[in-house]
């Protein structure tokens, strides 16, 4: 007999877990015979050591993590995005050195949070301005920590992501670049530098053992995006009240992500970019091959088989 899913782990924010909120809200697990328990997690960067000791076998996350734990050897698959969150990754700088240019930063303090993600963009905005990032000092501290770091003047720049950068903006950072756009000039200029994406992905031995779990359980994901595209702003209210955020910051943390469950042949490229660099960059230990980590076939025969009804007008 196949297993109801519990203690379903993700880190609560607007991103990974946006269709996993919406579909618990909604019902859509329970129409499809799921009893689906979510276990929030403070980063989902703690999700990669469950899996491994064998306590969770299914997961939202960003994609780093399934990434470290193939790095290990252990078998797992990346069935599902769920957002593409490349603009909630931000620079924030202060006032004082707003008008400089990235050549005149040397001797300044960037706080940030020193995880793979952040060293890539950190990595790519200093090579894409031509700095030596040996010549800006790095403050690792927690996200929310970071925040009161750049607010009290210890530090000149923040890179983090929504909200703790929505956060630094509203005490009067200004906001440089995201992995997008940059804004030095005043208004959004095209200039990518990063991209990051949330996941659903799981211990691939209990895919395989589970089938008819796992496509039940993505097609009720693909119900709730098929909701958010028609509620947006409804959505954005629950998944606020859920992160405990005001709503108005909530969804403007969300325009910045896009959010769709069918993985796309652009996605699949850009994560072999990205596996590539973190071995390169000495995060991972062996080379990986996207095609051996993520399985769109699942996701691709909900999609053909799992009704949606219209948007109501």
């Amino acid at each position: 007999a196949e297993q109801a899913i519990a203690d379903l782990p993700d880190h609560l924010d607007v991103q990974a877990p946006v269709q996993l909120i919406t579909a618990l809200r909604q019902g859509y697990f329970k129409q499809v015979g799921l009893n689906v328990t979510p276990k929030w997690y403070q980063a989902a960067s703690d999700v990669p050591a469950g899996m491994l000791g064998g306590s969770i076998v299914l997961a939202h996350g960003g994609m780093v993590n399934p990434l470290i734990v193939a790095d290990q050897g252990f078998p797992v698959k990346v069935i599902a995005m769920v957002a593409d969150y490349q603009r909630s990754s931000q620079i924030v700088v202060s006032k004082a050195i707003a008008n400089l240019s990235p050549a005149d930063l040397a001797g300044k303090t960037l706080v940030a949070t020193d995880v793979p993600a952040m060293r890539l963009f950190w990595q790519n905005w200093t090579a894409a301005n031509k700095i030596d990032p040996k010549t800006i000092r790095w403050l690792n501290t927690a996200p929310s920590d970071g925040v009161v770091a750049f607010n009290s003047g210890r530090a000149d720049m923040l890179l983090s992501w929504a909200p703790h950068t929505t956060n630094a903006v509203e005490a009067g950072g200004v906001l440089w670049q995201d992995g997008m756009y940059s804004y030095r000039s005043g208004k959004p200029v095209e200039s990518p530098v990063y991209n990051n994406w949330g996941v659903v992905f799981g211990s691939a031995d209990w895919i395989r053992k589970y089938p008819n779990t796992v496509k039940a359980y993505l097609s009720a994901l693909y119900m709730a995006q098929a909701y958010l595209e028609c509620n947006p702003d409804e959505v954005s209210k629950v998944v606020s009240a859920e992160n405990r955020v005001d709503p108005k910051q909530g969804a403007a943390m969300m325009k910045l992500n896009t959010y769709e469950v069918v993985m796309s042949k652009q996605f699949l490229g850009e994560v072999q970019n990205w596996t590539d660099y973190f071995h390169k960059a000495g995060i991972l230990k062996r080379p990986l091959a996207t095609r051996d980590l993520v399985d769109p076939s699942l996701m691709e025969a909900v999609a053909k088989t799992t009704p949606v009804p219209a948007c109501k007008k």
